[in-house]
């Protein structure tokens, strides 16, 4: 079965890879004919041969969230994720970079509803300021990997909580994106629990400070989404104010350095047991050796129990045949 991997899903506190199932058309493309997940705990045995397929686009649902649509014409594509024609047609941008007067009536909609305002910091001890609307509860946080999280506060809609994120990023110096391969290096280091909590308590005090000095803040958060991670750390304990979450499955990868995933993952056979995503961080530990690289036989039960890190962002857009699924 050849797969195509599209996005990346909050599924309770994991996250899971979904992609689209192909099958040939005419021309040189492959369509979508359905959709599968792979989730913590299952295997994922692959051939790749450095193909990219355009992944489709989103279309904005009025109500919240987005409906993925497989792209139409099944364009293979030689960078990026999208083919011409669905880049145009995709209307996830349109959130942050549309003004009220230009916005259509669906994202209106989406926007009309309350959203709130987040300091979120990552494994290599990254942060970043985002906002998220308020019925993802902890989706947003799961999907983009984050280590631990505050919310600073909640707004009516969705066009105030970005003047509040603009006033956060632009004078507290804080970005509102961190890259995928930035947040995978983190697990490779030997970073504690500690030590990130202390980097996104201070920040976070810095930004509702700089907040409340502007009349920006929003409106004070419950202890709502705190309670559904893991035990807080001292340094956030002093922040109950601003609802600190902690990430259980990241966490558990903290404090010893894992070895990164030695092989190029867009390329050659891989036969894989996903343990944990973290969101588009994968931990793996490895079935069978790719044809010519080390001898996993020769590793002792210990060494083949070795977790690796391998940053699967790599893997989206590009089509794998799977073997024995």
């Amino acid at each position: 079965m050849r797969i195509l991997v599209t996005n990346f899903k909050a599924a309770e506190t994991d996250t899971v890879l979904t992609a689209q199932t192909l099958a040939e058309a005419e021309g040189e493309g492959s369509l979508a004919t359905g959709a599968t997940v792979i989730k913590p705990s299952d295997a994922l045995h692959y051939r790749a041969d450095g193909q990219r397929h355009c992944i489709g686009y989103w279309q904005l649902k009025a109500e919240g969230g987005f409906t993925e649509v497989p792209c139409p014409w099944g364009n293979r594509i030689k960078k990026g994720t999208q083919c011409y024609r669905c880049g145009r047609a995709d209307e996830s941008w349109q959130i942050h970079n549309t003004t009220r007067e230009q916005a259509s009536p669906t994202l209106t909609s989406y926007l009309d509803r309350p959203h709130f305002l987040y300091v979120a910091v990552f494994a290599d001890g990254s942060l970043k300021v985002g906002t998220s609307r308020s019925a993802r509860k902890l989706s947003r946080w799961i999907e983009q990997g984050a280590v631990m999280t505050v919310r600073l506060g909640e707004y009516a809609d969705g066009w105030e909580v970005r003047e509040a994120e603009n006033l956060a990023s632009k004078q507290g110096g804080i970005k509102q994106a961190v890259r995928t391969v930035t947040k995978a290096k983190g697990f490779l280091s030997d970073v504690t629990v500690g030590q990130l909590a202390g980097e996104l308590a201070d920040t976070a005090t810095e930004i509702a400070g700089l907040l409340d000095a502007y009349g920006l803040r929003g409106e004070a958060v419950g202890n709502e989404l705190g309670s559904l991670g893991a035990s807080l750390p001292e340094a956030l304990a002093g922040l109950a104010d601003m609802d600190p979450w902690v990430n259980p499955v990241a966490i558990k990868h903290l404090g010893e350095p894992l070895p990164a995933y030695p092989h190029e993952l867009t390329t050659g056979e891989h036969n894989l047991e996903l343990v944990d995503l973290v969101g588009t961080t994968a931990f793996v530990r490895i079935n069978e050796p790719p044809e010519g690289a080390f001898d996993l036989a020769a590793l002792s039960g210990e060494e083949s129990e070795q977790l690796y890190v391998a940053n699967f962002a790599q893997l989206k857009a590009f089509e794998l045949e799977q073997i024995d699924a």
